[in-house]
């Protein structure tokens, strides 16, 4: 069976049929005058001089890009605006106290900025010479994109560096885009600055990632889903969150729950909708690949090998007996759900078991995988 990770990515994907870009279009090389600050040999070169080439800098006077200088709140914003190709937005009166003089060149970038919901009114001053951290950076690229609502979201999820303490889902899904990057060692450093070449680098990214064609179209159908069940057809493949993995106290045993209601509460989100069959029919009939997504209950479990309380996850995985069961209970349900008097089957299964630290755990669960495949 089919295997993928699914976290953040397939969230990111269906999030694209609701999000409308007016970026700047993919442009063929041409030649542009080199920065006469900028040389040839730099990491950066190519980099900035298609930032040049496509119109978002121009450097900062007398053909200087303005190399290792630190890139400042109202510089990065303009970067955006410009990248993403937006409309200005020059307003009568400024939005921020330090954003007053429409003569300016940033007061059209903050407003539009402002007006896209990249920055929010959240202060009286913008603080447009400051430096920016690394972290607004990435809040900014999420909102830029459209992401925010799934950013907040993901703010639960497993810290994406050692050195991150807020802003998880930002600082996530920038870095699983592949327009931000940590500083080795699994750090961040979410505080410090950021140079020009190292803001240009990071927009070329940005603009490379919004104009990369897309090999393969996935998304998650979730149970709120069914409004968008018209868009199947554009999806290469779709997996159901109709399934929950949790530990059942009364009978001590790992059981797989499709049911929404549970001793008198409806506490379940990843259950079997009522005309499911009918959903993966359509997706099938348009040539979707279609799985079974199985989400791990976040409980603790007594190990009665150990007598230790464990994470449910790390309990299913490292104990080879309750793996088998597991597999093969995920298995019959993707070969044949039944369920409200109709049956279908999945073309494969996605695990989304997360949060293993340390390399025996990790172990297990490829071991895990493994099993799962065959």
């Amino acid at each position: 069976m089919k295997v993928k990770k699914a976290v953040v990515l397939f969230a990111l994907i269906i999030a694209l049929f609701s999000t409308s870009f007016s970026y700047i279009p993919a442009v063929h090389a041409q030649e542009v005058q080199p920065f006469s600050d900028v040389p040839r040999d730099h990491y950066a070169y190519a980099q900035i001089h298609r930032l040049r080439e496509l119109g978002i800098t121009s450097g900062i006077g007398n053909n200087k890009f303005g190399l290792g200088r630190t890139i400042t709140r109202g510089e990065f914003v303009s970067f955006l605006v410009r990248l993403m190709g937006w409309d200005v937005v020059k307003p009568e009166k400024g939005s921020f106290l330090d954003n007053k003089d429409p003569n300016h060149y940033t007061y059209e970038m903050i407003e539009t900025a402002l007006a896209h919901g990249v920055i929010k009114k959240d202060s009286d001053y913008f603080r447009t010479n400051d430096p920016i951290t690394r972290e607004e950076m990435a809040v900014m690229i999420v909102r830029t994109l459209g992401y925010e609502t799934l950013a907040q979201q993901l703010d639960s999820i497993e810290r994406p560096f050692d050195d991150v303490t807020r802003n998880f889902g930002y600082i996530a899904i920038g870095k699983d885009l592949g327009i931000i990057a940590g500083i080795g060692q699994n750090k961040f450093a979410p505080n410090d600055t950021a140079t020009r070449e190292q803001a240009a680098a990071m927009m070329i990214r940005m603009y490379d990632k919004l104009n990369a064609p897309m090999e393969e179209l996935h998304a998650f159908y979730a149970i709120s889903s069914s409004n968008q069940a018209d868009k199947l057809s554009r999806l290469d493949s779709v997996s159901f969150g109709w399934a929950r993995v949790e530990y059942d106290k009364a009978n001590g045993k790992v059981v797989i729950n499709t049911e929404r209601l549970k001793d008198g509460y409806y506490n379940n989100d990843y259950y079997i909708p009522q005309g499911f069959s009918e959903v993966v029919e359509k997706a099938k009939s348009y040539g979707s690949s279609c799985q079974l997504m199985f989400f791990i209950n976040e409980e603790y479990v007594t190990d009665p090998a150990t007598g230790k309380s464990v994470r449910l996850a790390e309990y299913i995985v490292t104990r080879p007996d309750i793996r088998e069961e597991v597999i093969k209970s995920m298995a019959e349900m993707v070969n044949s759900t039944q369920k409200y008097g109709s049956t279908t089957s999945f073309d494969g299964v996605v695990s989304d078991f997360e949060g293993f630290k340390g390399e025996t755990l990790r172990k297990a669960y490829n071991e895990f995988l493994s099993e799962l495949k065959t």
